[in-house]
């Protein structure tokens, strides 16, 4: 059980054996803000097989979230500063997870992940706003609120590996995603565990994502175009890459304390700028 009451996070996870080689894991937790109350529950079925060299499981997780924006739910695609159409909305978010964790050797393990989820509800974000410009000019007139799909399904497939030679240890993975906004995204990660005598190691990593921009986002909209049905220039929907770059270090202080600190440096890359745009 862990809860941090400075932020109002709480989780708690209880793992039981119910047979030989199977197990489950039943968990929950609770996060709120202001203007945020997120609810979930989890469980997971885990069965070891062949010697224990094999383990399948599958897991599930449901979120009930409450959004409750300061200044109430915008009226979607309206005029920034319009009245709002109500206090709170509702998103619910279904996960299923199924993966097999394979012993191929004494210094060799490896992982694999598939995972789906469904969300219905309120996906829009009440605070980002879409410009509507000039088309010729390329002067901004209005701000409008941003409008997100009632639902959104996604996919995903992780690889993971973990080979040791003597006390080295690679550490590598792969995961593709994509869901019906039409965000792809593939992301790449490689770590080695370096050992500095018999006390020290040191652990680089890099890490390499990239992404495709969902299906409705839009810098901006023009002032002489119909109104989409859907939109947003929120640039975590838009097409970008990142690298993450780490290292992390730690040392034996005793049998049984470890003493250790990290660092990371991260940067996204993406459109600095497009030509195509209106105006000067």
């Amino acid at each position: 059980y862990q809860c941090d009451w400075s932020s109002d996070v709480c989780s708690s996870d209880l793992t039981v054996p119910v047979a030989e080689g199977l197990k489950l894991s039943v968990g929950g937790g609770y996060s709120h803000e202001f203007d945020f109350t997120s609810r979930s529950v989890r469980t997971t079925l885990a069965k070891e097989l062949f010697r224990k060299n094999t383990t399948v499981s599958l897991g599930f997780n449901y979120e009930y979230d409450t959004i409750r924006p300061y200044f109430g739910i915008p009226d979607a695609l309206g005029d920034m500063g319009s009245y709002s159409v109500g206090k709170s909305r509702l998103k619910k978010v279904y996960n299923v997870v199924a993966g097999v964790t394979q012993v191929l050797t004494p210094e060799w393990l490896v992982q694999l992940n598939y995972s789906y989820g469904h969300s219905t509800g309120y996906h829009t974000d009440p605070y980002k706003l879409i410009s509507l410009v000039d088309r010729s000019s390329g002067d901004p007139f209005f701000s409008l609120y941003e409008r997100r799909p009632f639902e959104r399904n996604r996919h995903s497939v992780y690889f993971g590996s973990k080979l040791a030679l003597g006390s080295f240890v690679t550490d590598a993975s792969a995961r593709w995603y994509r869901d019906s906004w039409g965000i792809k995204s593939w992301t790449f990660a490689l770590s080695e565990h370096v050992p500095i005598g018999r006390s020290f190691y040191l652990e680089p990593g890099v890490r390499w994502y990239h992404q495709t921009q969902a299906n409705f986002f839009r810098y901006f909209l023009y002032l002489d175009e119909p109104t989409p049905k859907m939109a947003s220039s929120d640039s975590r929907l838009g097409r970008f890459g990142a690298w993450t770059l780490g290292l992390r270090g730690g040392a034996k202080v005793a049998s049984n304390i470890e003493v250790y600190g990290s660092a990371e440096r991260y940067w996204q890359y993406g459109l600095h700028f497009d030509p195509t745009l209106p105006g000067n």
